[in-house]
């Protein structure tokens, strides 16, 4: 019989698409949906009902290991929105959340919480591995039978199921190329990297000086908070970037901080800086609207969260397999077409 995987390759679409059909989740173009339900209909698909079965007797425990969802300017909350929306999905079939929140500041916090969760044996885990370091020591400690998989950053060489995130590396390279269309020439640009200890800001970073250098006549210099996520070290770090140079034309803040930055432009009359960052959270979309941050890239983190869970499920009920990066759009947001994207 015909499996969602060859009904997937078939459509030329992937797993994830197959299943939104199949269950009328939505979120699907109109062409590609009459194409998948023709290959359905066509090949006389029936879903494996003695695993939907099982499935139903046997609770799935997921648990979540995340950043609090008040750092970040409450980006975090977004993947929870994410993440309960596909539990609600699936609670006909005895899936369970269980969420713990670690404070991406302290590796201690993180530490605390990853022992938590393998105490609560999970049948699966969905985990944003934010502090890599940490992280890359602590999964080795993860039971075999125990799928998991990461989201928002990865890990190379991990054993995880799959990632769901975007490629870091290419979105600074994009947010490089975002600058270089409205910086002047010659030009200086400041890279603020708010948190050392995340291999997924530092690619970030990584591929904007990349698209920077790429230029003649502009130069790159990074800076780094002496504290990571306080509004007070931003100050710090943007009254000495602004004493180093006479003149500053573009700012990127590779995280949702980016509020904080144009913030202190406001204070400080620097209408003319240029100014791009990340997430569409309450503060950067406000500034975003003012016309301070020229550019957001967001990241789609509700659609992280839920995809996730519905991978483990799918994985746990079905034997399904995704593949092991799942790269999400590199979305360029700006005040023009800021109300096509949900947000806060």
């Amino acid at each position: 019989m015909i499996t969602i995987k060859e009904i997937a390759r078939k459509a030329n679409v992937s797993i994830g698409t197959v299943d939104r059909v199949l269950h009328n989740r939505g979120r699907v173009s109109p062409e590609t949906e009459k194409r998948v339900r023709e290959i359905v209909e066509k090949s006389g698909y029936k879903p494996n009902m003695i695993a939907r079965s099982l499935s139903l007797k046997r609770e799935l425990l997921f648990a979540v290991l995340m950043p609090m969802t008040n750092q970040d300017s409450g980006y975090w909350n977004k993947s929870k929105t994410g993440i309960l929306k596909a539990g609600e999905d699936l609670s006909p079939y005895n899936v369970k959340i269980k969420l713990f929140y670690y404070n991406k500041y302290k590796e201690s916090s993180f530490r605390d919480r990853f022992k938590e969760v393998l105490a609560a044996d999970p049948s699966g885990i969905l985990m944003a591995p934010v502090l890599s370091d940490a992280a890359e020591e602590l999964i080795r400690g993860i039971p075999q039978k125990i799928p998991y998989l990461f989201f928002d950053a990865n890990l190379l060489g991990a054993n995880n199921l799959s990632f769901i995130g975007q490629n870091s590396y290419d979105s600074g390279l994009l947010a490089g190329d975002l600058m270089k269309m409205i910086l002047p020439r010659p030009g200086s640009v400041a890279a603020i990297q708010p948190m050392v200890k995340d291999n997924h800001i530092r690619h970030r970073i990584e591929g904007f000086i990349a698209s920077i250098h790429s230029e003649p006549g502009l130069s790159v210099k990074v800076y780094i908070p002496d504290r990571s996520g306080d509004r007070l070290s931003f100050q710090r770090l943007l009254r000495r970037l602004f004493k180093e140079y006479k003149t500053i034309d573009g700012i990127f803040v590779s995280n949702a901080l980016c509020h904080y930055t144009a913030d202190y432009l406001v204070e400080h009359s620097l209408e003319s800086v240029k100014l791009i960052g990340y997430d569409l959270v309450k503060r950067n979309v406000h500034h975003l609207q003012q016309g301070v941050i020229d550019f957001l890239i967001g990241q789609r983190p509700e659609e992280q969260g839920f995809e996730g869970i519905h991978i483990l499920h799918r994985y746990l009920a079905f034997g399904e397999k995704r593949e092991s990066r799942i790269f999400m759009p590199l979305d360029i947001v700006t005040k023009q077409n800021l109300k096509y994207y949900p947000h806060v």
